[in-house]
């Protein structure tokens, strides 16, 4: 540092050299953290590529595109050959896969459309009357309207819509970020996203970033990644189901339907439960964690040991383990709730977040999750009786994705990604997610996401949460007590959004 003070004073450019030479020489990922945060702006994404990046660390900072931009008819997910290995089929079966593809994408943004007009006129004739009935002082302005449609409306925007973030941390994170976006799976999407961010911050290799000081070229040969969280769970997968009874707690399900948020809570493990609890769950995603963690307490020490070297093995402090491992506390409390609502949770950072849809490859059980059944829906005196109508609607869509992804399942090869119908399932669709943290962040997340104007539907999700909570805990009990469940009756609820 004196060498940088000292020669700075006459030639400005020093530092930044200097740094450079030490961040190619160093070798040691840590002498990243020095660099000034990067502040990178990622445009024409996937709202599930956004996911992931904001889920893979806890260090970043960022923000996503709302969904209030995502305009009607111009969702502009991934097409279908840019996912898939097109070679696989004929022409004309690819073009009239394609044509589904497409017909789906249709089918969401027409409903999209529809439900956005139909939610409109009757939330805006029941709110205007509550308001002359209550002679309330506020008045319904057309952005809160926007906003309380919106909530319910997003639910038909497909997962694949194109978006866009920002993401400011360091160096470091950014190449841990394009790490484990290489050991997503098989997915040719996250590969792509990878490859981007490495090449902007290779970016002096190219005419483009000639005069640009700093070199990050040997610290991204800890961006490779290894595979080695797939490898792993596929052996630990294997073993299970040849050395354990595993299978009996099994239980598939038959057909797709909608589902209300339910949160439950998983307690009383200790640390190496809590991460075979994690591994398994991405196994077997649709068995109940409290099944799994009984399934654990059975198993004898020879097992479990064999289990936690199958989870362990080649990580190190380069190869970290990323996010199914990160249990934080000694309480998880398990969600099944939309997607939409776990993009926002996704963003808090201090929490432990396991989320089945990004670390899960049993599609077949994330697709048979199903769909959300909004809860401002089913609760607003004038729109619940559209109940019928949003579940007759997601059924019929529902049942014509599976038909898909079963015509094209036939065509994959064994170990191809099939992530990729993912991009067509709407924001309601109903996902698992496990949530851990110690209890300062229990009490700041709580407290935070309860106040009014948020989203009704997140809003009782948390205060499911905080239900849990106040039962697990005697020294919880009187938790936030001035919180009681959403009302989306109340207008004092409804006009508090901005």
């Amino acid at each position: 540092m004196r060498e940088i003070n000292e020669h700075s004073k006459n030639d400005p450019d020093f530092a930044a050299q200097k740094l450079a030479k030490v961040f190619v020489n160093y070798g040691h990922a840590s002498v990243a953290d020095l660099a000034t945060p990067l502040l990178l702006s990622i445009e024409g994404i996937t709202m599930e590529e956004a996911l992931t990046i904001f889920n893979i660390d806890s260090r970043q900072s960022g923000q996503e595109l709302s969904t209030r931009y995502v305009k009607i008819g111009e969702f502009k997910i991934p097409k279908l050959r840019s996912l898939i290995n097109s070679e696989l089929f004929d022409a004309e079966k690819l073009e009239e896969l394609e044509a589904e593809w497409d017909d789906l994408q249709k089918f969401l943004a027409e409903n999209y459309e529809i439900w956005t007009k139909l939610l409109t006129d009757k939330l805006k004739k029941f709110i205007n009357d509550e308001i002359q009935k209550q002679n309330h002082p506020q008045k319904l302005t057309q952005s809160t309207l926007n906003a309380r449609v919106l909530d319910i409306s997003r639910g038909f925007i497909p997962i694949g819509a194109r978006t866009a973030m920002v993401i400011n941390t360091t160096v470091r994170q950014h190449i841990t970020n394009i790490a484990q976006l290489r050991d997503h799976q098989n997915d040719v999407r996250m590969q792509a996203l990878a490859t981007q961010i490495e090449t902007l911050l290779n970016i002096r290799r190219y005419a483009e970033g000639e005069k640009i000081q700093l070199n990050f070229e040997g610290l991204t040969k800890y961006a490779e990644g290894t595979k080695t969280v797939p490898k792993n769970l596929q052996e630990l997968k294997d073993f299970l189901e040849k050395n354990t009874n595993i299978k009996k707690i099994l239980k598939p399900k038959d057909q797709i339907q909608g589902s209300e948020t339910l949160v439950y809570k998983i307690s009383n493990f200790d640390a190496g439960e809590a991460l075979a609890l994690s591994y398994i769950s991405v196994l077997y995603p649709s068995v109940n964690e409290n099944e799994i963690l009984k399934f654990i307490s059975k198993l004898d020490k020879k097992t479990k040991s064999k289990i936690g070297e199958i989870i362990l093995k080649d990580h190190n402090h380069h190869n970290l383990m990323q996010r199914i491992g990160d249990v934080r506390g000694q309480l998880i409390l398990v969600s099944k709730t939309s997607v939409a609502y776990i993009r926002d949770l996704n963003r808090q950072r201090a929490t432990g977040r396991l989320i089945h849809m990004i670390e899960s490859s049993d599609v077949e059980s994330i697709l048979k999750e199903g769909f959300h059944i909004n809860f401002q829906l089913v609760k607003t005196r004038a729109l619940s009786d559209l109940v019928p109508k949003w579940i007759e609607t997601f059924e019929t869509y529902y049942k014509k994705v599976w038909e898909f992804y079963s015509k094209i399942d036939t065509f994959l090869e064994p170990k191809a990604d099939r992530t990729f119908i993912y991009n067509i399932l709407p924001l309601a669709h109903s996902a698992k997610m496990h949530m851990s943290a110690p209890p300062t962040q229990w009490v700041y997340l709580t407290s935070l996401r309860l106040g009014h104007g948020a989203d009704f539907g997140y809003k009782y999700w948390v205060y499911l949460m905080l239900e849990e909570l106040r039962k697990d805990n005697s020294f919880f009990a009187n938790l936030h007590s001035k919180f009681s469940e959403p009302d989306p009756n109340s207008l004092d609820e409804i006009l508090g959004r901005s």
